[in-house]
C-alpha cells in the first residue's frame, strides 16, 4: 500500500515537472491580443460602410453575393489590406471571404466563393 502511494506521488511530481518545463519553453512575444468589434485604434477610427453586390447565379438557381464594397476608408489606411468574411448566425460562411489592398477611400473585395444572399446576415471587416 505504501509503495503504491509513493509511486503515485512520484508520477504526479513527474507530470507536474514536465508541464512546468513545457510552459517555460514557450515563446511569448508580448504582442497585443484583441477581441470584439469596433475600432481598435488602427488607421480608420470612425468605421467603414459595407455594400453587397447581389446577382442571380444560374449555377445555383439563387441570388448570391459575389463581392463586397468597403467604403469610407480613411486615407491613413492606404496600402493596407482589407479582409472581409461573410457570416450567418455568427458563423463564417465557408469560402465567403476575400482580401484586397486599399488604394483609395473605397475598395472592392471579391469573395473566394459566392454566398447565397439569403444566408448572409453579417459581415466582419478588418484592415491591417
Amino acid at each position: 500500500m505504501m509503495r503504491r502511494l509513493l509511486v503515485s506521488v512520484a508520477v504526479i511530481l513527474l507530470v507536474a515537472s514536465v508541464a512546468y518545463a513545457a510552459a517555460a519553453s514557450l515563446n511569448v512575444d508580448g504582442g497585443v491580443v484583441q477581441a470584439g468589434s469596433g475600432s481598435v485604434g488602427q488607421c480608420d477610427t470612425d468605421g467603414v460602410s459595407v455594400g453587397y453586390h447581389v446577382k442571380y447565379d444560374n449555377n445555383v438557381n439563387d441570388f448570391v453575393v459575389d463581392f463586397v464594397t468597403v467604403s469610407g476608408i480613411a486615407s491613413a489606411c492606404a496600402g493596407k489590406t482589407v479582409a472581409v468574411q461573410l457570416t450567418k448566425d455568427g458563423s463564417a460562411i465557408s469560402g465567403a471571404s476575400g482580401t484586397a489592398t486599399v488604394q483609395g477611400s473605397s475598395v472592392q473585395v471579391n469573395l473566394s466563393t459566392p454566398a447565397k444572399a439569403a444566408d448572409v446576415n453579417d459581415v466582419h471587416v478588418a484592415i491591417y
